[in-house]
């Protein structure tokens, strides 16, 4: 990996190596692990190298040639000694880049949220996150402990951060009532009450001078339904969703990966990939909309 600082020519390195590792790591066929360790990788010291790349077995090496198209098998033992002992050596001093099964990351000063839904579990007051889960949830008071404490940094005015969701997303909410970052084998739709006095939430924060909360042009920025991104100070996690049911949680703490990210969510406010303000608004009175007509308890408060 390139230790990188902002305007290197390298900027883009990290990213491609992070784009070729995610789809082994994320692969539920086999087991994948990349590490890393910092060098000068943009100054090609193999050239000239026949075979500069390999992979270790017990008893063999696998050397690879520079377009990957020639391969060389090699048994003898003091080739096959060295190979692992200098394997090892640069492993002592590797990272893990992704990182599965990982928690969210704590909530804190710098924080931002990317998905297909807006992330409601984690502001809602404790009372309405407990209905969101099924009355038959096993240890229901430590699932809400992580949530509790990402609400209060999700509401705090001093926080800088800010959460980006669909349009789409939002309307599938008012209409069913789900947090889609919840497992759906243990949650249950909110009652339309609930779901209004967390529009109302969102109608808030995007009226502010520095608003929290902002809806992507799918038109511009496509967002899988499958994946969600939280980016905290000094850790990026990814949610991806494994067929319907359940989440899988992916840790990336490389500083180069982070700082590309930190660029990419500074530029969204005011980019073609966010609505205004005014849009933003005119889509949440639209998710009112979609609501009221499956509402009849707002029938009745209104008779």
């Amino acid at each position: 990996m390139s230790k990188m600082q902002p305007g290197s020519d390298a900027v883009r390195h990290n990213l491609n190596v992070v784009s070729a590792a995610l789809p082994p790591s994320l692969s539920a066929c086999f087991h994948y692990q990349a590490f890393f360790y910092y060098d000068n990788c943009m100054n090609d010291k193999n050239y000239g190298i026949l075979y500069p790349y390999y992979a270790v077995f017990n008893s063999s090496i696998m050397l690879f040639s520079l377009d990957m198209e020639d391969a060389l098998l090699c048994r003898d033992k003091n080739m096959v000694q060295s190979f692992q002992s200098q394997f090892n050596r640069r492993l002592c001093h590797c990272r893990e880049i992704i990182c599965s099964g990982q928690s969210l990351p704590e909530p804190c000063k710098a924080a931002y949220t990317l998905g297909y839904s807006p992330c409601l579990i984690a502001l809602s007051d404790p009372e309405t996150a407990v209905l969101a889960f099924r009355e038959d949830t096993k240890n229901l008071s430590t699932l809400l402990q992580p949530i509790t404490k990402r609400l209060t940094a999700g509401l705090d005015p001093e926080a800088m951060h800010c959460h980006y969701f669909t349009e789409q997303g939002l309307i599938e909410f008012a209409r069913t009532g789900f947090f889609m970052e919840l497992p759906r084998s243990l949650s249950r739709p909110l009652a339309p009450r609930h779901r209004l006095a967390l529009l109302d939430l969102l109608q808030k924060g995007c009226c502010l001078d520095r608003p929290v909360f902002g809806i992507v042009n799918t038109d511009a920025f496509r967002i899988p339904r499958c994946l969600s991104l939280t980016m905290a100070r000094q850790d990026f996690s990814l949610l991806r969703r494994i067929g319907c049911a359940d989440w899988d949680i992916i840790s990336i703490q490389e500083s180069g990966i982070l700082m590309a990210l930190d660029d990419f969510f500074s530029s969204l406010p005011g980019s073609p990939y966010v609505y205004t303000k005014a849009q933003a608004l005119s889509i949440l009175e639209h998710a009112r909309k979609a609501l009221l007509p499956e509402s009849p308890e707002h029938a009745c408060e209104n008779r």
